[in-house]
């Protein structure tokens, strides 16, 4: 998400009157008094089938350690370090029972979920990029806008995916999905409005249409909207996750917590069990001057909102991961890393990222990389 987001939300409220064709929607309306009970329960539909995947899997005794990625774009890049740096330092968890992503955390969600052995394949999906046509083919921006769903084609991100999926990498993922681990990757459903979280190691075992379903899932939950296609799945039409939830994780602590409580009313003693929040930014847009114009005005907004929410994200992971008896470590860019690197001719700068990437690993390795409590209750660095 971060920039690629920001531009393209600015980009919507610019064009608000552009028109073209529609997407499925519910019957119901706004204004419909019964549209907010329906949202939530289109909402819960949704997340059933996690839900039930989550108990089956979360119910096996023992400790539990959780690993939710956040987007963030081409500054997903400082998370492939970090994760290298994690390893590095010798205190990363052999295995994590559940790995959720969103955005670019869906990305490194499939590596992360594999373990240390793939930390260098991971770093070649970012280090290897040399500028967005890597990533994308941009349309002529005008007749993109009144005549097309995206203003660029994600071709060549597809191809990316198809040669980084191997069939060796989907049989992993099944297999580890066969011990009870869970890998999900988020996505929100542009006609009801519901986050969607699809279930990869599912999908890894579904046999010869399973790289084409994993592939689409990734694509999906990477659509930044207005500057990626929306991806149709199902007859359904999904953008990027973090319109929703850059972090999500509420459906985990849920489970831990039911699932935590009935333990303690068995008088069972709980192991330790820990939630890992790695967010692809740096939680605080900074103080900048702003120019006294209308694109710039509305990107610095854009740029504050997204901040907020996903503090407002860690928050709520932080607290259910409190009523879930769970310990929570987050980590995040540290401020000014990396600022001055780059420029604005590309969305996926190579320079930026070899730079993000580089201070990752070195960040990870510091015993300061985690902070025991979200932004919001001065725990972030």
């Amino acid at each position: 998400m971060g920039r690629g987001l920001a531009v393209s939300l600015l980009a919507v409220l610019v064009c608000g009157g552009c028109t073209g064709g529609s997407y499925p929607a519910p019957s119901t309306s706004a204004a419909d008094p019964r549209s907010v009970r329906f949202a939530r329960e289109t909402q819960r539909e949704a997340l059933a089938p996690v839900r039930e995947g989550l108990r089956q899997s979360l119910s096996k005794p023992g400790r539990v350690q959780v690993l939710a990625l956040s987007g963030g774009g081409q500054w997903g890049a400082f998370g492939a370090g970090f994760l290298k740096g994690w390893t590095r330092h010798g205190d990363r968890p052999a295995e994590f029972q559940v790995v959720n992503g969103t955005s670019t955390g869906s990305l490194q969600a499939t590596f992360a979920f594999l373990g240390r052995d793939f930390d260098d394949t991971l770093g070649r999906a970012y280090l290897d990029i040399r500028g967005d046509s890597d990533v994308m083919e941009k349309r002529f921006l005008v007749t993109a806008a009144f005549f097309s769903d995206a203003l660029a084609t994600t071709g060549p991100r597809r191809r990316r995916l198809e040669t980084q999926i191997t069939d060796s990498v989907l049989s992993r993922v099944a297999a580890e999905g066969g011990k009870g681990r869970k890998l999900f990757v988020g996505a929100v459903d542009l006609g009801s409005g519901a986050f969607r979280a699809f279930d990869l190691t599912e999908i890894a075992a579904r046999g010869p249409t399973a790289r084409a379903d994993y592939v689409d899932a990734l694509m999906a939950s990477t659509a930044i909207p207005v500057a990626f296609p929306p991806v149709e799945i199902g007859g359904r039409t999904y953008v990027d996750g973090g319109v929703r939830r850059n972090i999500f994780l509420e459906l985990v602590m849920d489970e831990l917590a039911r699932l935590r409580q009935a333990e303690l009313e068995r008088g069972l003693v709980e192991p330790q069990s820990t939630v890992y929040c790695l967010v692809n930014g740096t939680l605080s847009v900074g103080a900048r001057p702003v120019k006294r114009r209308v694109l710039d005005v509305g990107r610095r907004s854009v740029d504050i909102l997204l901040d907020e929410s996903t503090d407002g994200n860690l928050l709520r992971v932080f607290l259910l991961a409190q009523r879930a008896r769970l310990r929570f470590l987050m980590a995040s860019i540290p401020p000014e890393v990396c600022q001055a690197v780059g420029s604005e001719e590309n969305q996926f700068d190579p320079q930026l990222m070899r730079c993000l990437y580089d201070e990752g690993e070195k960040w990870a390795q510091r015993d300061e990389a985690w902070s025991a409590g979200p932004p919001l209750e001065g725990g972030g660095p």
